[in-house]
């Protein structure tokens, strides 16, 4: 990594990795706003709008030293540890529980739309919301939208709860020039994000007052394409003399800074649960609600998304009139970043054929040092996607951004959730009669006495993919359930506010209100699928050497006493990611099985955008610990590969092929994205021959037509260091599924999965 290029960040850098270490205090799950029942009486969205108001009015407040950008989140965390005052009765808790609902099911994953923010401010939006309700006769979208203002009040006292803080500490402050910077920063709080933003340093401040009340609030949102809506107040401020490029870098800097402030390391800092079955992911409301050891030193680790809270930002690309979008910014927000070594926000860099040759080169350098920061996104694939397959228009199709891991949708305009559709389990459901090895529990549809009579691949294909589209179905219909309830006890009226179109339609985000509503589909544990397909088609029906019914046996029995045959088809069956053309056929005829029912949904519901996709994010571990043997050569519980990765060591014949492979389905189809996760090192070569190298590598990947790709150079003496002497590598920053962490945080068995990986070389 390059040196730090000023004092300040500097002193940034070493003030955050010292409270890595510091237990950060969790506040106000304790609290309600249920204290008389005149509030009790309230609506639902009034009632969340004043447990808003309570957090705005009461959350702890802190100013850092050194520091230009200022607010501290509440401590929370994604799928477990949420914190927010009780606005909802036990009644109402008691009847929604039925449901896997309850006040925390916000899912997240939405953009608020901060070109307008930055433009109108608090005061516009309030005006607009004004002026609707002087025609407005609906009760319930005047509900709505008087919960929204009232929010949006709330969060301007808070503004002026930091003003008056930062004024009184400037007056004790003995440094001339941090005395000034308080007062330039008392000021700048006065203002926004009530009102418009007029400079670079107002523009971010009001960015960071938003999404940290957000994710103060239980509402986990993405930054969106963050390097065009800052950058009219950028090139005005440099252009006019008042900023220069390392004081934007120092700028830049900490408010990156503020995005880590709630990360922790140690074991003892963590919780200790997560609930699976929740319907915001797909879940199943009428099976049981489990729970899982989160403990970094257990034998087993369920994934750290504790550290990530779907922060995610996006540089580059193209702009919404079809014209290259690379400027400044996109180069500072990913050098920045790199440079103080943080994990968060997870920039996602947008590539083009109009994307300038330096910006690549660029981008590829920035891969080279290491740090698996940027994501990279190919416009063209995706792009297409939007508008040939879903039939966005172009103008807001050209403006999407990457979600809290790296899901695509349209930023500010979305309300978006996705569905894990687990395809190995499918599996199991073909061999037992349609339930679970696992749970014993049913999954699918019982096949009867079908094994017997599938005498040819393409029956035994078709008999396997009615088990997926059993769950497909099973999912989608779950979601309209979803949809029918979430509002009614988990509504968003300050994030709606700051949501294109939710005030013109007079609905609240998570009651139809905003333009985009999509629900992605994700396949999850594909390659172990692909290739169990594979082994299957070669010993049963090729080579004859098994049947069905033994085949379903070895894997109820977990491969006992088959050690041989396991290694057989671990190492002779063909495998995706090797640019195999057997195993790439049966792949293909999936991913288009698989579109094909999700476009199937998609023309039969007229509200939502059903969309497809390739998924485990960083929970690959806990997929494959919930799924039993597979006959790719898998055990029981043992993890499944990352998003659209080829199996874990399974591709051998280099990051070519693995890109080939891949790339032969029509990855456009893929709307929401599909990722190849790749480790690699470069032997001896030089930085500059290694940035040339993966900068070509990188622009092959998007003319073959890959959609998403992340990359982690480290090579494998370097994890076992980190790992035997954790002290010394605390910034090591690897690429999971779905985040960048510290491989240092990492349970050691979550460690030994990553170290797994395939090092392609160059």
């Amino acid at each position: 990594m390059s040196s730090i290029s000023s004092t300040r960040l500097k002193l940034l850098k070493e003030q955050l990795f010292h409270g890595f270490f510091v237990k950060k205090e969790w506040w106000g799950d304790d609290l309600t706003i249920l204290n008389t029942p005149e509030v009790e009486k309230k609506s639902i969205s009034m009632r969340k709008a004043l447990a808003f108001e309570k957090v705005c009015l009461e959350m702890p407040l802190e100013i850092k030293p050194h520091e230009l950008i200022v607010g501290l989140a509440t401590m929370s965390s994604v799928g477990f540890g949420h914190t927010f005052p009780k606005y909802e009765t036990d009644e109402e808790a008691k009847y929604f529980a039925q449901f896997s609902l309850d006040r925390k099911s916000v899912w997240g994953h939405h953009m608020p739309y901060y070109k307008k923010l930055l433009e109108v401010g608090y005061s516009g939006i309030l005006a607009e919301i004004e002026q609707k309700l002087k025609t407005e006769a609906d009760p319930e979208v005047i509900d709505f939208l008087t919960s929204a203002a009232h929010t949006l009040k709330a969060a301007a006292a808070l503004s002026k709860r930091y003003e008056a803080l930062i004024k009184e500490s400037a007056q004790s402050e003995q440094d001339d020039l941090r005395r000034t910077e308080l007062l330039e920063l008392s000021r700048i709080c006065a203002k926004v994000p009530n009102e418009p933003a007029e400079s670079f340093h107002e523009a971010l401040q009001s960015v960071w007052f938003v999404h940290m009340l957000l994710h103060s609030t239980l509402s986990y949102t993405p930054l969106g394409r963050i390097d065009q809506y800052l950058w009219p107040y950028y090139e005005k401020d440099f252009n006019e003399g008042r900023l220069t490029r390392q004081e934007a870098k120092d700028l830049i800097g900490s408010f990156l800074i503020k995005f880590n402030e709630r990360t922790q390391f140690r074991s003892e800092h963590m919780e200790n649960h997560m609930s699976e079955g929740d319907w915001s992911q797909g879940g199943d409301p009428n099976e049981p609600t489990t729970t899982f050891d989160m403990e970094n030193d257990a034998d087993y680790n369920f994934g750290q998304s504790a550290n990530h809270w779907l922060q995610s930002a996006t540089v580059g690309g193209l702009k919404p009139d079809g014209t290259d979008a690379t400027n400044e910014l996109s180069y500072l927000f990913i050098e920045t970043l790199n440079e103080l070594e943080l994990v968060s926000p997870m920039i996602s860099a947008r590539l083009s054929d109009l994307t300038p040759k330096e910006y690549k080169s660029f981008v590829g350098g920035e891969l080279c040092e290491g740090g698996a920061q940027p994501v990279l996104f190919n416009d063209e694939v995706i792009i297409k996607g939007l508008t040939q397959r879903l039939n966005i228009p172009k103008e807001d199709a050209f403006d999407y951004a990457s979600d809290g891991c790296w899901e695509v949708l349209i930023y500010g305009r979305t309300e978006y959730s996705y569905g894990h559709i687990e395809v190995m389990p499918c599996m199991e459901a073909l061999f037992n009669k349609g339930c679970s090895f696992v749970t014993g529990r049913k999954i699918g549809v019982d096949p009867g006495d079908t094994l017997n009579s599938l005498n040819t691949f393409d029956e035994f294909y078709e008999a396997y993919f009615e088990q997926v589209r059993y769950r497909i179905d099973n999912a989608v219909k779950n979601k309209m359930k979803y949809y029918d309830k979430v509002h009614q006890i988990a509504p968003e009226p300050y994030l709606s506010a700051l949501v294109d179109d939710c005030i013109e339609n007079g609905r609240d985000l998570t009651n139809r209100g905003a333009r985009y509503r999509i629900y992605s589909l994700f396949a999850t544990g594909l390659s172990h699928c692909i290739d169990s397909l594979s082994a299957i088609k070669k010993l049963v029906y090729d080579e004859k050497r098994l049947t069905l019914l033994e085949v379903a046996a070895i894997i109820k029995d977990n491969w006992k006493d088959n050690e041989a045959l396991r290694q057989y088809c671990l190492n002779k069956t063909p495998k995706y990611g090797n640019d195999d053309k057997e195993a790439d056929a049966i792949l293909v005829r999936f991913m288009n099985d698989f579109c094909d029912r999700a476009d199937y949904w998609n023309s039969s519901i007229d509200w939502l955008t059903i969309t497809a996709g390739v998924a485990t994010f960083e929970n690959y571990p806990r997929f494959g610990r919930q799924a039993w043997a597979s006959f790719d050569g898998r055990f029981a519980h043992e993890a499944f590969s990352s998003n659209y990765s080829p199996a874990v060591g399974r591709d051998q014949e280099g990051p070519t092929a693995v890109v080939l492979s891949s790339t032969k389905v029509d990855l456009s189809r893929l709307n929401s994205g599909c990722p190849i996760d790749l480790r690699i090192s470069f032997n001896k070569n030089s930085k500059d021959e290694c940035k040339d190298i993966l900068s070509a590598f990188i622009e092959s990947f998007r003319s073959l037509g890959g959609n998403i790709m992340t990359i982690t150079k480290v090579d494998i003496e370097t994890l076992k260091k980190a790992q035997e002497n954790p002290e010394q590598y605390m910034s090591l920053r690897v690429r999971l599924g779905g985040l960048t962490v510290y491989f240092v945080q990492l349970a050691k068995a979550q460690q030994d999965e990553y170290m797994r990986r395939t090092e392609h070389n160059f």
